[in-house]
Formats: C-alpha cells, structure tokens, sequence
C-alpha cells in the first residue's frame, strides 16, 4: 500500500512538471535570446526542487508554442491590415495643372505625404534621401512603430548625424532592411535622392515572389549610368509595373526624384504590392450614375464581379483626366473607376478613366 502511495505521488509530481513546462514561455527552456537549451531542473509554481526533467519532445513542443504566439503577434502588427484614407481637406494651389494632379490627390488622402504651410505641394522639388525613406515607410503603414520606437545609446550614437525628427525613421529603415548599415556609413540625409536610390530601397520590400518575372533583360537605354550592383533593382522595379521611365526610352538614373514622380511611385508599390488601403478601396466598371441631392450615387461592377453602390457628398473629391468634377459633369457608363473609402465608408477621392490601363501621366519630360 505504501509503494502504490508513492507511486501515485511520483505521477501527480510529473503531471504538474508537464503542466508548468507548457505554461512557461521564457526559461527554463527559453534564454530570451532565441537559443533554446535543455534544464535538468524543474521547478514549481512555489519555488520547489521537484525533479530532474530530460524529455526532449517536451522541449519542442514549447519551442513551437512560442513560435505560433510570435507569428500570431506578428500577424496582428502586419502593416497590411486594411487602412482607411483620411478627407482630403485642400486643393493645392500649384499641382491644379501638372501631370501628377490625382496621385498627389491619392497619395495625401492615403497619408503618405503632405503639402507646405502656403497650400502648395511644390510637384517639381527634390525630395531628400531622408524624406524618402519616411515616406516610403509611411506607405507601409508603419507611423506607430516609428512613433513609439525607443533608440538604444548605441543607435543615437549611430543617428548622430541625422536630424532629430527622422531619428526613429532610418532606425526603422535599418530594422526592416531598406537602409543598410553599410549605406547609413555614406549617408547624407539632407542628400537629394536619387531616382536609381529610390528603386533600390523600395526593391528591399518587395518579396522575391512577387518579382518572379526576369531582370537581366535591359529595359533603359542609358543602363548604364546605373550602378551596376542597383540596375537588377531598377528593371525589378519596372517589372512590376512601379516605374516607366521617360518616353525616349531613358531612366535618368542619377537625377534627382522630384516630388510627384515619387508620390506616383509610393500610390502604385502600394497597389501592386503594400496594398495596405486594399480593403477600403473600390476598383472597376461604372454601370449607371445618377445625380442625387449633394453629389452622385454610382454603381459599379468591381474587378471581383461584385455589384456596389457608392454615394458621393460635399466632400468627395471627384476626377477625371487631372479635372474636378461636379454635377454639372456627366460621367459615363462603361468607364473606369477607383474609389477610396473612409473608415465610415464615405467616398473621399474618385478617379475616372476612359480605360483599363496602367497608370500613365501627361508630363512631357517624365512618366513615373
């Protein structure tokens, strides 16, 4: 009778040991560190010496339980995760005329850009090394995480050179691999960026299976003005529909990118790639519109086959071929449209296009 007490103590014990191993998320299988090692100790929720514990598959199985808790956090902070726009609450006095009229409409409703104090947008300006890599991470949706990033004493050692407020922007950069540490070694962040630079940093957040199509055939005429380590990364980006080039045939990869060149790049990695505002976005053919009081409803038959009503207010901004639109404009059937949608689902922008095609622009001298 003894010995079956003892026997039946012994299994209790190991059944708490198993209980508390599977409950433990750091130590005494987990270094913090990610390098996972085997105790022959094991404790109670108390503090007590229980017994010695060798069971390897106990291990791996813990392993593989904070694994998936780090995958569903990782899933939870995906920048992918649908994003609403913002009204667009100002109409540039100086992009009313230029080509990049409604990219700049989109990419400021999409918040990733702003204009200047005095109203204007200021299309034709260069836009720094450092303001570009902000930009490109404010597409991907990652304000917060620049936002509440701590730097190390390490890193505002690192950062010492950059300005104050774009800090925690190339720290980012550097986390998520679109700035390398070897690159931060050269950079100037007050630098203008180069148009080849720009496809180099947007190449980083492309994932290699969605740029299967080859990139060693050239597709620029002046490829070689372009860093031979960086050209792979500037046909990469014309591949996948990011970048055009001019209508000669030419890159320019060494120019200076201006502003609306790079808010037209930003609007289609975000289409064709981030697709961070995929959710709050309406895309496809208009079958009917009627003039309503305040604005338009419009149905639209979506890319997906799927039927939808949108009604448009005071606020939305309608257009069409770099045009306003208003009531007074008819808009036809069988043309194309996109449609932004904030967190209410009320339409903030709606382009309209006589066709399918991918984005072209009107300026003479550039078609990014």
């Amino acid at each position: 009778m003894k010995k079956q007490f003892i026997a039946l103590v012994l299994s209790l014990c190991l059944v708490g040991i198993a209980g508390n191993v599977a409950l433990a998320k750091e130590g005494p299988f987990d270094n913090g560190g990610g390098s996972w090692y085997h105790s022959n100790v094991s404790l109670t929720t108390e503090g007590s010496l229980l017994l010695d514990i060798s069971d390897k598959k106990i291990v791996q199985q813990q392993k593989h339980a904070v694994q998936a808790e780090k995958k569903q956090q990782q899933k939870q902070n995906n920048p992918k995760a649908v994003r609403f726009v913002l009204e667009i609450d100002q109409e540039f006095t100086d992009v009313q005329n230029d080509w990049s009229r409604e990219e700049v409409m989109e990419a400021i409703a999409k918040g990733f850009v702003k204009g200047y104090e005095d109203a204007t947008f200021r299309p034709n300006s260069s836009v720094s090394r450092l303001e570009t890599l902000a930009m490109i991470i404010n597409a991907q949706g990652l304000k917060d995480e620049v936002a509440k990033y701590t730097l190390s004493a390490e890193q505002k050692v690192l950062l010492d050179k950059i300005p104050e407020w774009g800090k925690n922007y190339i720290a980012v950069a550097l986390d998520k691999g679109i700035l390398t540490a070897e690159e931060l070694k050269s950079f100037n962040p007050q630098q203008a960026a180069k148009r080849y630079e720009v496809c180099l940093y947007m190449s980083r957040i492309i994932e290699s299976d969605d740029s299967k199509k080859s990139t060693e055939t050239k597709v620029f005429t002046d490829e070689e003005q372009i860093p031979a380590h960086s050209a792979k990364y500037v046909r990469q980006m014309y591949m996948n529909g990011i970048i055009k080039g001019y209508p000669d045939g030419s890159f320019q990869p060494m120019k200076a990118v201006k502003r609306n060149e790079l808010v037209t790049m930003l609007n289609k990695l975000d289409d064709t790639y981030i697709k961070g505002f995929e959710g709050s976005t309406i895309k496809g053919t208009i079958n009917s519109v009627m003039v309503v009081e305040g604005g338009y409803k419009i149905t639209i038959e979506t890319q997906k086959g799927e039927t939808v009503e949108v009604k448009t207010n005071s606020n939305t901004k309608m257009i069409y071929q770099g045009k306003m639109l208003d009531t007074n404009i008819t808009i036809k059937s069988s043309q194309q449209v996109k449609v932004l949608l904030d967190e209410n689902g009320n339409a903030v922008l709606v382009r309209v296009s006589d066709a399918i095609t991918t984005s072209t622009d009107d300026d003479d001298d550039d078609d990014d």
